[in-house]
């Protein structure tokens, strides 16, 4: 007995020991839970999407049940829902009047009434949207597609401004430094930096794997993000040249935050939680989960991250790897947190709930870190906007205007991006004067002349002090004309065959095309025309143009005209050229015996042909037309050939008898003498007269050939020479001709 009271005693000694050695929570600071729909084997009500925090108390977030929400976030109550015809898995901006943007895999970008829930406008994409939407300052929403385009959208009215296509499907969010930039990745295996008002290439950088992480603005302009080539990237926003890249251990989905101190925090492609240095790289330390990490990371100003686990949990873990608290959830955990300004965690799970936490009551500093991006969308409101901090302090610049060089007549936006208490007052100034009417946190110019060259910089006052931005150059350029680089060239093709002309320009802005023949526009809505406008990093803009089931008609000269907004140039003329039918042959021909010709023809089925008469090959008159409708068996596998018909005529030739048969044999073996002559002399080098030579070999001539085919087939003579026309006096020739059908051709 006193054996085992021993052991239980030593039992309950070390299990209060082990309480000891918690942190402060020791069990998470849940508040409530919203859940979908019930959990079943057949409902889709998964919460993958990172939620929302309006300014009027209210969460936002989708699920896979094709359903937007909108929930209380002081209880936890469903306000409003709206559905789509689609999974939501992408997460929602807020914009300061209210109005919720975000994409579903239907296709459609969509506006909500965040008050209400009534839809403003909706925009329809060529592919599911899984890209969080980026608001801009000035009005516009940058969104990404499967269809690999990315779109401007007015957020009046949901009208598109421009798109820029990519290489592969766009379900990375745009990150935005105002007025400058866009950055995105593709999973064409690119991240791409667009200028943010015209949607014009300024750089693109390749990795060696497809990319889904979303791009972060760290310090100094620096764009950090992961690739399934298991590597995270550092890149200068300016020119995307390569900082640093660091493995990390498999392909990474989290995107980064940025903690305070600028220190990088990603899940990696493993279970492990990584803090980076954002000089080297370096990895400083990490936090091993018991899953992949695919959720991105959120910073609390109380020092707290905050992430999502497929091992079903959610973590809080302090700067220094300690871990405060984990709750366990019934679903894998992808979707991102959200820290509202008060403090409070959001984050969804594959489990159809949405999951609150209340924030460290013991802490004064709540809401997000003080940081370029302390969480996925930068703010509580997926907003890459401003991030307010209650402190008596001057306004601290987290984001400096950027030097620019803009082209003439485009659009100019400059910002300074503050944290602190306001209201804030701003004041811009250019080579050091005030400047009239810029008193916003952007400094816009609409159109901008050769005046507004010089260096910017804005004085931002609160009640406690004022802060005076760097320096910012601005150079206003001329803009570059629609430039052609790469002309059509000329074609040869067969009569039925796909073809395709293909130009590429440069210049300033985008740069559209327009086709033409012969001086006229092509008809682009045509069923056998199609033409394919892109863009890409390796050949700028490009067009191509398709021809299908070509018809001699089709022959012609093509050129573009390649246009922007500064200019135009026309290509160089390309001919096409469409020859005969490789299929429309002359099967066979003999005379019979009461001086008839039979002659056998195949070709495309249900096309035609012309019988023509001729006695002296220069003049042909149509005798008759022919219907290919006897129907050939098909000869071997030919997949994709169309299926051929045949025809038979029986002429009546004149002279008949042994006279026609003289006249044959003469020509034959003079013409036969002749090639034999010329062969010998051009392979051999030796010089043979024709009339030494004894042929017992008969060439037969080819009467519809052109003069190239015939010198081809080592014909020296012409037709038309007087040595074939003078034993042909009274002979009657037939050839044949191809009719085109109104079918597609072959």
């Amino acid at each position: 007995m006193t054996k085992h009271r021993t052991k239980a005693y030593l039992t309950h000694l070390l299990t209060f020991w082990l309480l000891l050695q918690l942190p402060v929570y020791c069990s998470a600071p849940l508040e409530w839970t919203f859940t979908t729909v019930s959990r079943t084997v057949w409902s889709k009500g998964e919460v993958v999407a990172s939620p929302s925090v309006g300014r009027n108390g209210l969460v936002y977030f989708g699920a896979k049940d094709h359903t937007f929400y909108a929930v209380d976030s002081g209880k936890g109550k469903l306000t409003w829902k709206y559905r789509t015809h689609g999974a939501i898995s992408a997460s929602a901006a807020v914009d300061n009047n209210a109005v919720v943007y975000f994409g579903s895999e239907d296709s459609f970008v969509y506006a909500l009434d965040g008050v209400q829930g009534g839809l403003e406008w909706k925009f329809e994409t060529g592919g599911k949207i899984r890209s969080s939407p980026a608001l801009s300052n000035l009005g516009i929403l940058y969104v990404g597609s499967d269809d690999k385009n990315v779109y401007a959208l007015d957020t009046a009215t949901g009208a598109k401004l421009w798109k820029f296509t990519t290489g592969g499907k766009v379900s990375s969010s745009v990150a935005l430094a105002e007025g400058l930039a866009i950055y995105f990745c593709s999973e064409d295996g690119y991240i791409y930096s667009l200028d943010a008002d015209t949607g014009e290439k300024i750089w693109a950088y390749k990795t060696s794997g497809k990319i889904s992480a979303s791009p972060v603005v760290g310090h100094n302009n620096s764009i950090i993000v992961g690739s399934e080539d298991n590597h995270l990237y550092c890149l200068n926003g300016r020119t995307g040249k390569l900082k640093w890249r660091t493995f990390l251990n498999g392909p990474i989905l989290s995107s980064a935050a940025i903690g305070p101190s600028g220190r990088i925090i990603v899940g990696g492609g493993d279970d492990k939680l990584y803090q980076l240095n954002p000089v080297d790289g370096g990895i400083v330390r990490q936090y091993k989960a018991r899953g992949a990490i695919v959720s991105s990371p959120a910073v609390g100003n109380d020092g707290i991250i905050y992430f999502g686990s497929n091992d079903r949990r959610i973590y809080a873990v302090e700067l220094n790897g300690d871990k405060v608290w984990s709750h366990q959830t019934n679903g894998r955990v992808v979707s991102s947190p959200a820290i509202g300004s008060d403090g409070s965690v959001y984050v969804g799970s594959e489990d159809h709930k949405l999951y609150a936490f209340s924030g460290n009551a013991a802490e004064v500093r709540l809401g997000p870190a003080i940081s370029s991006w302390p969480m996925f969308g930068k703010n509580s409101r997926r907003l890459p906007g401003l991030i307010e901090e209650d402190n008596q302090t001057a306004p601290y610049i987290v984001f400096q205007p950027q030097s620019q060089i803009r082209p003439l007549g485009q659009r100019v936006a400059l910002l300074a991006e503050v944290h602190g208490q306001g209201p804030f007052d701003y004041q811009w100034h250019k080579d050091g004067e005030p400047v009239v009417g810029q008193t916003q946190p952007v400094l816009f110019i609409a159109e901008a002349s050769d005046n507004d060259s010089g260096d910017y910089f804005v004085n931002i006052v609160n009640p406690y002090g004022v802060t005076r931005s760097f320096p910012a150059t601005l150079t206003i350029t001329k803009p570059q004309p629609a430039q052609i680089v790469l002309h059509p060239k000329p074609l040869k093709a067969e009569y039925g065959q796909t073809i395709q002309f293909k130009s590429t320009a440069r210049g300033s802005g985008t740069v559209t095309f327009a086709w033409f023949k012969d001086g006229q526009a092509l008809d682009s809505a045509a069923d056998k025309v199609e033409i394919l406008n892109k863009y890409s990093p390796l050949e700028g803009f490009c067009s191509i143009l398709t021809l299908k089931s070509l018809l001699t008609s089709d022959e012609g000269l093509y050129s573009v005209v390649a246009s922007n907004a500064f200019g135009q140039m026309e290509s160089s003329s390309a001919k096409l050229t469409v020859g005969p039918s490789p299929l429309f042959k002359l099967s066979g021909s003999h005379l019979e015996e009461d001086g008839y010709l039979r002659l056998e023809v195949v070709g495309p089925l249900n096309h035609e042909v012309i019988v023509q008469e001729s006695s002296d090959f220069t003049k042909w008159r149509d005798v008759l037309t022919l219907p290919l409708n006897k129907q050939l068996l098909p000869v071997g596998d030919s997949p994709g050939q169309p299926d051929l018909g045949s025809a038979e005529l029986r002429m009546p030739v004149l002279p008949v008898g042994e006279d026609l048969e003289q006249k044959k044999i003469e020509i034959a073996v003079q013409l036969s003498k002749l090639a034999i002559a010329q062969r010998i002399s051009e392979e051999q080098g030796i010089e043979v007269a024709p009339e030494s030579l004894e042929v017992e070999l008969i060439f037969i001539l080819s009467r519809d050939d052109t003069r190239e085919q015939q010198l081809k087939q080592g014909y020296p003579l012409d037709p038309n020479h007087p040595e074939v026309l003078k034993r042909l006096e009274k002979g009657s020739f037939f050839r044949f001709k191809l009719v085109e059908a109104s079918a597609s051709a072959p």
